[in-house]
């Protein structure tokens, strides 16, 4: 993590001596998604229609963006 925020900030400091201000923890921050359900999901829905979100896919930011960046088949 250090080394990611070391190339965010372009910093060439040692990130070796930084020490984290604060955690926060958020509670239920992801839905339950019980099994079996899939890990993704066609974003067409029809012609020249289109769905995105994490519903399409794993329930977090993570599943948002991936379903966002997803190619678009005709």
């Amino acid at each position: 993590m250090r080394g990611a925020l070391a190339e965010a900030y372009g910093t060439d400091t040692d990130t070796g001596a930084w020490q984290p201000l604060t955690v926060r923890t958020v509670p239920d921050a992801l839905p339950a998604v019980p099994p079996p359900q899939p890990l993704s999901r066609t974003a067409r829905v029809g012609p020249r229609r289109y769905v995105c979100g994490n519903h399409r896919a794993t329930g977090s930011v993570q599943g948002a963006l991936a379903s966002g960046a997803r190619p678009r088949r005709p």
